[in-house]
Protein backbone atom coordinates (compact mmCIF):
# COMPACT_ATOMS: atom_id res chain seq x y z
CA UNK A 1 0.00 0.00 0.00
CA UNK A 2 1.40 3.24 -0.89
CA UNK A 3 1.94 5.76 1.81
CA UNK A 4 -0.69 8.81 2.52
CA UNK A 5 -0.03 12.33 1.21
CA UNK A 6 -1.02 15.95 2.00
CA UNK A 7 -0.28 19.40 0.17
CA UNK A 8 0.05 22.95 1.87
CA UNK A 9 0.64 25.17 -1.13
CA UNK A 10 -1.80 25.03 -4.12
CA UNK A 11 -0.57 26.53 -6.67
CA UNK A 12 0.50 24.97 -10.35
CA UNK A 13 2.84 22.50 -8.86
CA UNK A 14 0.76 21.33 -5.45
CA UNK A 15 -1.92 21.03 -7.74
CA UNK A 16 0.03 19.27 -10.65
CA UNK A 17 1.34 16.51 -7.64
CA UNK A 18 -1.49 15.85 -5.82
CA UNK A 19 -3.67 15.37 -9.16
CA UNK A 20 -0.34 13.12 -10.33
CA UNK A 21 0.05 11.01 -6.96
CA UNK A 22 -4.00 10.34 -6.45
CA UNK A 23 -4.26 9.26 -10.13
CA UNK A 24 -1.62 6.61 -9.18
CA UNK A 25 -2.92 5.63 -6.26
CA UNK A 26 -1.63 7.48 -3.62
CA UNK A 27 -3.70 8.55 -0.77
CA UNK A 28 -4.57 12.39 -0.63
CA UNK A 29 -5.14 13.18 3.50
CA UNK A 30 -5.90 16.68 2.22
CA UNK A 31 -4.60 19.87 0.79
CA UNK A 32 -4.34 23.04 2.70
CA UNK A 33 -3.65 27.09 1.25
CA UNK A 34 -3.49 30.17 3.11
CA UNK A 35 -6.38 31.05 0.83
CA UNK A 36 -9.48 28.45 1.62
CA UNK A 37 -10.91 29.20 -2.01
CA UNK A 38 -7.65 27.79 -3.53
CA UNK A 39 -7.13 25.41 -1.24
CA UNK A 40 -11.25 24.35 -2.56
CA UNK A 41 -10.30 24.43 -6.09
CA UNK A 42 -7.56 22.19 -5.45
CA UNK A 43 -9.08 19.47 -3.22
CA UNK A 44 -11.94 19.05 -6.44
CA UNK A 45 -9.37 18.78 -9.19
CA UNK A 46 -7.92 16.57 -7.30
CA UNK A 47 -10.57 14.54 -6.65
CA UNK A 48 -10.76 14.73 -2.98
CA UNK A 49 -13.16 16.59 0.00
CA UNK A 50 -10.67 17.26 2.58
CA UNK A 51 -9.26 21.21 2.22
CA UNK A 52 -8.26 23.99 4.62
CA UNK A 53 -6.81 27.05 5.21
CA UNK A 54 -5.16 25.59 8.28
CA UNK A 55 -1.89 23.22 7.40
CA UNK A 56 -1.56 21.46 10.33
CA UNK A 57 -5.44 20.17 9.95
CA UNK A 58 -3.77 17.97 7.47
CA UNK A 59 -0.36 17.69 7.84
CA UNK A 60 -0.78 15.40 11.38
CA UNK A 61 -2.52 12.69 9.16
CA UNK A 62 0.50 12.33 6.71
CA UNK A 63 3.06 10.43 5.86
CA UNK A 64 4.20 12.67 3.15
CA UNK A 65 3.96 16.22 2.90
CA UNK A 66 4.81 18.42 0.23
CA UNK A 67 5.17 21.83 1.44
CA UNK A 68 4.68 23.57 -2.22
CA UNK A 69 3.98 27.37 -1.39
CA UNK A 70 6.12 30.16 -2.74
CA UNK A 71 9.79 29.91 -2.04
CA UNK A 72 10.08 32.71 0.04
CA UNK A 73 7.48 31.05 2.97
CA UNK A 74 8.65 27.39 2.85
CA UNK A 75 10.72 27.86 5.80
CA UNK A 76 7.88 29.72 7.96
CA UNK A 77 4.94 27.44 6.86
CA UNK A 78 7.47 24.50 7.82
CA UNK A 79 8.34 26.04 10.90
CA UNK A 80 4.17 26.99 11.98
CA UNK A 81 3.70 23.18 11.75
CA UNK A 82 6.88 21.96 12.98
CA UNK A 83 5.36 24.36 16.36
CA UNK A 84 2.46 22.84 16.66
CA UNK A 85 4.05 19.24 16.39
CA UNK A 86 1.84 19.25 13.11
CA UNK A 87 4.37 16.35 11.42
CA UNK A 88 3.96 12.87 12.28
CA UNK A 89 6.99 10.66 13.52
CA UNK A 90 8.80 9.60 10.80
CA UNK A 91 7.42 11.19 7.72
CA UNK A 92 8.95 12.93 4.80
CA UNK A 93 9.06 16.41 4.22
CA UNK A 94 9.76 17.91 0.76
CA UNK A 95 9.80 21.44 -0.93
CA UNK A 96 9.81 21.54 -4.47
CA UNK A 97 12.35 24.85 -4.82
CA UNK A 98 14.83 24.84 -7.29
CA UNK A 99 16.97 27.51 -5.24
CA UNK A 100 16.82 26.84 -1.73
CA UNK A 101 18.29 23.87 0.22
CA UNK A 102 16.26 20.87 2.13
CA UNK A 103 17.72 22.44 5.17
CA UNK A 104 15.11 25.00 5.22
CA UNK A 105 12.25 22.38 6.95
CA UNK A 106 15.05 21.63 9.22
CA UNK A 107 12.49 22.38 12.04
CA UNK A 108 10.31 19.66 10.60
CA UNK A 109 13.38 16.63 12.31
CA UNK A 110 11.72 18.45 15.74
CA UNK A 111 8.60 16.22 15.28
CA UNK A 112 10.91 12.63 13.91
CA UNK A 113 10.50 13.93 10.42
CA UNK A 114 12.74 13.42 7.49
CA UNK A 115 13.19 16.39 4.94
CA UNK A 116 14.27 16.59 1.04
CA UNK A 117 14.37 19.05 -1.56
CA UNK A 118 12.47 17.04 -4.81
CA UNK A 119 12.61 19.75 -8.15
CA UNK A 120 11.00 19.07 -11.03
CA UNK A 121 13.49 20.59 -13.70
CA UNK A 122 10.94 21.69 -15.97
CA UNK A 123 8.61 25.29 -16.43
CA UNK A 124 4.99 24.65 -15.88
CA UNK A 125 2.33 27.81 -16.78
CA UNK A 126 -0.25 25.94 -15.52
CA UNK A 127 -1.87 22.89 -14.15
CA UNK A 128 -2.87 21.10 -17.89
CA UNK A 129 0.46 21.91 -19.16
CA UNK A 130 2.36 20.16 -16.09
CA UNK A 131 0.44 17.32 -15.90
CA UNK A 132 1.17 16.41 -19.85
CA UNK A 133 5.05 17.46 -19.05
CA UNK A 134 5.72 15.97 -15.77
CA UNK A 135 6.25 12.56 -17.44
CA UNK A 136 10.13 12.24 -18.84
CA UNK A 137 11.06 15.51 -16.89
CA UNK A 138 13.59 15.08 -14.16
CA UNK A 139 13.10 15.57 -10.87
CA UNK A 140 16.24 16.46 -8.70
CA UNK A 141 16.24 15.63 -4.76
CA UNK A 142 18.90 16.62 -2.12
CA UNK A 143 17.92 15.74 1.42
CA UNK A 144 18.67 13.58 4.16
CA UNK A 145 19.56 9.69 3.26
CA UNK A 146 16.33 8.32 4.96
CA UNK A 147 14.57 10.24 2.19
CA UNK A 148 16.62 9.36 -0.71
CA UNK A 149 14.50 6.04 -1.14
CA UNK A 150 11.29 7.60 -1.03
CA UNK A 151 11.70 10.60 -3.67
CA UNK A 152 13.28 7.86 -5.83
CA UNK A 153 10.38 5.75 -5.57
CA UNK A 154 7.82 8.97 -5.83
CA UNK A 155 9.65 10.05 -9.18
CA UNK A 156 9.51 6.73 -10.54
CA UNK A 157 5.87 6.46 -9.66
CA UNK A 158 5.17 9.45 -11.94
CA UNK A 159 7.27 8.35 -14.75
CA UNK A 160 9.89 11.12 -14.47
CA UNK A 161 13.81 10.93 -14.25
CA UNK A 162 15.47 11.12 -11.04
CA UNK A 163 19.01 12.76 -10.02
CA UNK A 164 20.52 13.27 -6.76
CA UNK A 165 22.62 16.45 -6.17
CA UNK A 166 24.45 17.46 -2.62
CA UNK A 167 23.24 20.09 -0.36
CA UNK A 168 26.02 22.66 -1.22
CA UNK A 169 25.56 21.84 -4.94
CA UNK A 170 22.22 23.83 -5.26
CA UNK A 171 23.19 27.50 -6.20
CA UNK A 172 25.29 25.47 -8.99
CA UNK A 173 22.35 23.31 -9.68
CA UNK A 174 20.45 25.84 -9.87
CA UNK A 175 22.54 28.66 -12.01
CA UNK A 176 22.50 25.77 -14.76
CA UNK A 177 18.42 25.95 -14.94
CA UNK A 178 18.44 29.49 -15.26
CA UNK A 179 20.81 29.27 -18.12
CA UNK A 180 19.06 26.61 -19.79
CA UNK A 181 15.46 27.99 -19.41
CA UNK A 182 15.43 31.54 -18.68
CA UNK A 183 18.58 32.67 -20.77
CA UNK A 184 17.57 30.89 -23.32
CA UNK A 185 14.86 33.64 -23.85
CA UNK A 186 17.27 35.89 -23.33
CA UNK A 187 19.21 35.12 -26.35
CA UNK A 188 15.95 34.57 -28.59
CA UNK A 189 15.24 37.92 -27.68
CA UNK A 190 18.59 39.01 -28.52
CA UNK A 191 18.21 37.42 -32.40
CA UNK A 192 14.78 39.49 -32.03
CA UNK A 193 16.18 42.73 -31.62
CA UNK A 194 18.73 42.28 -34.16
CA UNK A 195 16.11 41.21 -37.10
CA UNK A 196 13.77 44.33 -36.25
CA UNK A 197 17.35 46.38 -36.99
CA UNK A 198 16.80 45.59 -40.24
CA UNK A 199 12.69 45.70 -40.30
CA UNK A 200 11.63 42.00 -39.39
CA UNK A 201 8.85 42.03 -36.75
CA UNK A 202 9.38 40.00 -33.49
CA UNK A 203 5.95 38.21 -35.13
CA UNK A 204 8.00 37.10 -37.96
CA UNK A 205 11.15 36.46 -36.27
CA UNK A 206 9.95 33.82 -34.31
CA UNK A 207 8.04 32.25 -36.76
CA UNK A 208 11.45 31.83 -38.90
CA UNK A 209 13.58 31.40 -35.23
CA UNK A 210 11.39 28.72 -33.56
CA UNK A 211 12.24 25.83 -36.48
CA UNK A 212 16.00 26.95 -36.44
CA UNK A 213 16.14 26.60 -32.40
CA UNK A 214 13.94 23.39 -32.51
CA UNK A 215 16.15 22.12 -34.88
CA UNK A 216 19.40 22.68 -33.11
CA UNK A 217 18.18 21.38 -29.26
CA UNK A 218 17.72 17.95 -31.21
CA UNK A 219 20.99 18.31 -33.13
CA UNK A 220 22.48 18.83 -29.16
CA UNK A 221 20.05 15.75 -28.06
CA UNK A 222 21.41 13.43 -30.53
CA UNK A 223 25.36 14.93 -30.70
CA UNK A 224 26.20 16.32 -27.43
CA UNK A 225 27.29 19.95 -27.39
CA UNK A 226 30.53 19.84 -28.89
CA UNK A 227 29.13 18.10 -32.12
CA UNK A 228 26.00 19.83 -32.63
CA UNK A 229 27.84 23.36 -32.67
CA UNK A 230 27.69 25.18 -36.11
CA UNK A 231 28.25 28.59 -37.75
CA UNK A 232 31.27 30.49 -38.62
CA UNK A 233 33.34 30.58 -35.16
CA UNK A 234 33.53 26.56 -35.41
CA UNK A 235 34.32 27.17 -39.10
CA UNK A 236 37.22 30.00 -38.28
CA UNK A 237 35.37 32.08 -40.56
CA UNK A 238 37.27 35.33 -40.06
CA UNK A 239 35.43 37.38 -42.25
CA UNK A 240 32.06 36.21 -41.92
CA UNK A 241 32.88 36.90 -37.84
CA UNK A 242 34.49 40.14 -38.62
CA UNK A 243 31.32 41.71 -40.62
CA UNK A 244 29.03 40.66 -37.74
CA UNK A 245 30.83 42.72 -35.22
CA UNK A 246 30.89 45.52 -37.37
CA UNK A 247 27.31 45.27 -37.79
CA UNK A 248 26.71 44.90 -34.14
CA UNK A 249 29.07 47.48 -33.05
CA UNK A 250 27.60 50.23 -34.97
CA UNK A 251 23.73 49.20 -35.21
CA UNK A 252 23.77 47.53 -31.70
CA UNK A 253 26.38 48.60 -29.13
CA UNK A 254 23.52 48.10 -26.23
CA UNK A 255 23.73 43.96 -27.46
CA UNK A 256 27.74 44.04 -28.02
CA UNK A 257 28.70 43.03 -24.56
CA UNK A 258 26.52 40.17 -24.52
CA UNK A 259 27.41 38.93 -28.23
CA UNK A 260 31.07 39.46 -27.39
CA UNK A 261 30.21 37.37 -24.30
CA UNK A 262 28.73 34.54 -26.33
CA UNK A 263 31.52 34.89 -28.84
CA UNK A 264 34.38 34.14 -26.22
CA UNK A 265 32.47 31.13 -24.75
CA UNK A 266 31.64 29.85 -28.33
CA UNK A 267 35.17 30.27 -29.04
CA UNK A 268 36.16 28.14 -25.86
CA UNK A 269 33.68 24.96 -27.27
CA UNK A 270 34.85 25.19 -30.52
CA UNK A 271 38.38 25.07 -29.32
CA UNK A 272 37.69 21.92 -27.42
CA UNK A 273 35.85 20.38 -29.96
CA UNK A 274 39.18 20.20 -31.97
CA UNK A 275 40.19 20.99 -35.98
CA UNK A 276 40.90 24.71 -35.52
CA UNK A 277 44.57 25.81 -35.88
CA UNK A 278 45.95 28.11 -32.88
CA UNK A 279 46.72 30.84 -34.92
CA UNK A 280 42.85 31.22 -35.91
CA UNK A 281 41.38 30.53 -32.54
CA UNK A 282 44.16 33.60 -31.15
CA UNK A 283 42.85 35.83 -34.53
CA UNK A 284 39.06 35.01 -33.28
CA UNK A 285 39.73 35.65 -29.30
CA UNK A 286 40.92 39.07 -30.81
CA UNK A 287 37.95 40.13 -32.40
CA UNK A 288 35.99 39.34 -29.25
CA UNK A 289 38.46 41.50 -27.21
CA UNK A 290 37.69 44.56 -29.23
Amino acid sequence: MKRSLAIVGCGTIGTTLGKLFAGIGYPIVGVASRRLESARSAAELIGISNYSDVAVQITAKADIVFITTPDVVIQSVCNEIAKQNGFKKDSFVFHCSGAFPSEILASARQCGAHIGSLHPLQSFASVEQALQMVAGCTCTFEGDTKALPIARKMVKDIGANFIQIRVKDKPLYHAAAVVASNYLVTLVNLATELNQLIGISTEASLKAFLPLIKGTLNNVKCLGTHRALTGPIVRGDIDTITSHIEAIKIDAPHLWPLYRALGNSTISLAETRGGLEEKIVQEMRSLFEL
